[in-house]
């Protein structure tokens, strides 16, 4: 064989012309020193004239790694698609550096013909090698090699960051569909590998598969996908995850599911959720992180909410929140939400400020009202509703100020409305209640809640319609 390369090298030295830019290092190939020999086949990379790439390929079986490692490499700058079958041989050379360059060389010159041998060069002992022919994989730009990706990953000794990330660039959203069958797979090693390529894709198209994930037997399988469909922020996930919160066993994940359908359910305005989830009976936490807790006044009990957990408020029954200075109320559009199940027709659900100014969301003789007070010696500003809430029923309420209107919702339906002249003036010098108002009040009265109040919500914004009657709708 090599007295056929030297046989070969004379003839395209003789062929070449005296001026040939390669001449010289051509003539070099035939060198008895490897060194040389290297050196040569390098400095024919960027010539191109017609008998450089034949010259490369005739060296290829040269004894010393460093000469065959020099000419693949340079057979990668030329470009040329006779070098394939070469290259591809290659991959299968003893020395790793030769197998790294013929990757990267057959990742430059494109070919497709080039695919099933990279595709077992993903195999290969040699971490760069897998690394080379997974790169080279991406730049022959061949959707066909998608579904021997997915064979290749679902082997046990597959190298999982290669093919996944290769899988990525080739397949992207596509790999969705194959994916969902490998969460099938009867390996759980399998399984929970392609859940976090699905996790690394990120995109909404794998919601209907992340919630089909919320059925698996596997605690952790569903947990998994919980957090995933909370990063995706996908309303399409809400459904199921109330679901998954009234069915699950896992006290650990059924909490998770509720606070992921808080969280996809939160109005981007919103400021204040008091839920009563998870209160030692003395302090009930706002869930948005932002301050704003409250203290448990007069031994008000804990119990069954509409969603959860509720406060059972009474006669000196309540929940203080001061005045937090993250929920002011002046100068703004506000919104007001709360469930309320009343045993009386008369009571104040949430509040804040007195005579001077303020707002009231509260029952008067069954109905349901909403109110401000601008300045002290102005007249409250009341919405009223015209019908009588049902007692020891759950009911959705919901007091709105807008700019020029106040407005009291029942059950996502307009209750009520009256103009107004504008938006509260200041911030109030009382604090604010839950089933009570401490001071005096800046609507009709004071009187505590008879009954059971949950899932209360303050805005800094004037919700509409849809977003009242998709809370509503959400929950009841």
């Amino acid at each position: 064989m090599r007295g056929f390369r030297w046989v070969l090298l004379g003839i395209l030295l003789s062929a070449w012309s005296a001026g040939g830019q390669g001449a010289g290092a051509l003539a070099d190939l035939s060198s008895p020193s490897a060194r040389i020999r290297a050196r040569a086949a390098l400095g024919l990379a960027a010539v191109r004239e017609p008998g450089v790439v034949p010259a490369l390929l005739a060296v290829l079986d040269d004894p010393e790694a460093v000469v065959r490692r020099a000419a693949v490499r340079a057979l990668g700058e030329q470009r040329d698609r006779r070098a394939v079958p070469a290259l591809l041989k290659a991959l299968a050379d003893r020395d790793g550096n030769v197998r790294f360059y013929a990757a990267h060389a057959l990742g430059e010159i494109k070919d497709p013909a080039a695919a099933e041998g990279l595709l077992k060069a993903l195999r290969d002992p040699v971490h760069g090698v897998r690394s080379e022919a997974a790169w080279a994989l991406r730049e022959l730009r061949d959707p066909g090699i998608a579904d021997r990706l997915f064979a290749e990953f679902a082997r046990e000794d597959a190298d999982v960051a290669q093919v996944a990330w290769l899988i990525r660039q080739v397949a992207g959203e596509g790999a969705i569909p194959a994916l969902a069958e490998l969460l099938g797979h009867e390996r759980e090693a399998i399984r929970l590998r392609a859940f976090d390529l699905l996790l690394e894709l990120n995109s909404r198209q794998a919601v209907p598969v992340l919630v089909a994930c919320l059925e698996n037997p596997s605690v952790d399988l569903r947990g998994r996908a919980v957090r995933a469909l909370l990063a995706l922020r996908d309303e399409r996930a809400v459904n199921p995850l109330q679901d998954l919160a009234l069915r699950e066993t896992d006290a650990e994940l059924r909490a998770l599911a509720q606070e992921g359908v808080r969280r996809l359910t939160a109005h981007p305005s919103i400021v204040g959720h008091w839920s009563f989830d998870g209160s030692d009976g003395k302090t009930v936490r706002n869930e948005i992180p932002i301050g704003g807790g409250g203290e448990i006044a007069g031994g008000a009990a804990l119990v069954p909410g509409k969603v959860g957990q509720g406060i059972q408020c009474g006669p000196g029954q309540y929940v203080a929140l001061g005045q937090p200075p993250m929920l002011p109320i002046a100068q703004r559009p506000l919104t007001f939400t709360a469930w309320v199940k009343p045993a009386g027709g008369t009571g104040v659900v949430v509040a804040r400020g007195g005579a001077f100014s303020g707002f009231s969301l509260y029952l008067n003789e069954g109905l349901p009202c909403f109110g401000i007070r601008r300045e002290q010696g102005q007249p409250a500003c009341i919405a009223r509703g015209g019908t009588p809430l049902p007692l020891d029923k759950w009911t959705h309420l919901a007091g709105v100020v807008r700019e020029k209107a106040v407005e009291v919702w029942v059950d996502g339906t307009l209750a009520g409305k009256v103009e107004s002249p504008g938006f509260l003036l200041n911030n109030a010098g009382q604090g604010m209640e839950i089933g009570f108002d401490v001071a005096n009040s800046p609507c009709e009265l004071v009187d505590p809640f008879p009954g059971v109040i949950d899932e209360v919500r303050m805005y800094h914004a004037d919700l509409g319609e849809a977003d009242l009657r998709q809370q509503y709708e959400r929950e009841q």
